[in-house]
């Protein structure tokens, strides 16, 4: 079994709430920017469910969700890296002077552990490190959309489209046309703080960071997760905007 984002109220980690409390389950999220994993689990956001319609919607799904929550793991384990007092840091040398990575043949790629923390003060491979993690997301996840011509083409799966071309492009975008039929931003995104479309003039122009920065992709990611999971469970993958009757609303 595994996990689907199932909204249950309308408030998250970020203290936002929806304008309408009354409304249906798909509208809770219509007003919220930001997505918080422990708090999303902890209110009831990521249930379990047993009967999926649509499988492929659903691992395509997770795959974005988990793409976009290793992400964030990733940058916890180099922000605490760097946050260790010295105390800390010879401990953990002490206890791990070395490590490795497995080579295809068994044999083990060796490093110092010590050398490896140093390297992190690298202003380069700090830069580095936090783009590296995103574009694999974003090509990983753009190849499974591919596989099942985007599910749709909805503006936000076509916007990974095109940010995954751009990625694999030496991180350009490369426009040669648009469809009209298949427009490509993030207006009707679950989660969002700007609203990002893809236009021709953005051709040979860089996606990441200039176009897009860390936390854009992340709400993207997340966005994507939940309305293939929605989809994958027979709802309506975008965010609904009408409220209930009499429903009143409250502002924010």
């Amino acid at each position: 079994m595994g996990v689907i984002l199932v909204p249950a109220d309308a408030s998250l980690a970020t203290g936002r709430c929806a304008c309408d409390p009354s409304a249906s389950s798909h509208n809770t999220f219509a007003h919220t920017s930001a997505f918080n994993v422990a708090d999303a689990r902890a209110r009831g956001y990521l249930s379990p469910i047993a009967m999926k319609t649509n499988q492929a919607a659903y691992e395509v799904g997770q795959l974005a969700q988990d793409m976009a929550r290793g992400y964030a793991a990733h940058i916890t384990a180099i922000r605490i890296a760097s946050r260790l007092d010295h105390k800390a840091f010879f401990r953990l040398i002490a206890d791990y002077p070395s490590d490795f990575v497995q080579r295809k043949d068994g044999t083990k790629w060796s490093f110092d552990t010590q050398d490896a923390l140093g390297d992190l003060a690298d202003k380069e491979i700090a830069e580095e490190l936090p783009r590296v993690w995103l574009a694999g997301s974003l090509l990983a996840v753009g190849d499974e959309l591919k596989k099942h011509d985007y599910f749709g083409h909805a503006p936000e799966l076509e916007l990974v489209r095109h940010l995954r071309n751009g990625i694999a492009h030496g991180n350009r975008f490369r426009i040669e046309h648009l469809d009209e039929k298949h427009p490509a931003h993030n207006r009707d995104a679950w989660f969002k703080h700007t609203i990002f479309e893809i236009t021709p003039e953005l051709d040979g122009q860089p996606v990441l960071f200039d176009f897009m920065e860390a936390g854009d992709v992340v709400d993207l990611l997340f966005s994507v997760s939940l309305s293939l999971k929605q989809m994958e469970n027979g709802k309506s993958p975008r965010p609904s905007k009408r409220k209930k009757k009499g429903a009143k609303s409250r502002s924010c």
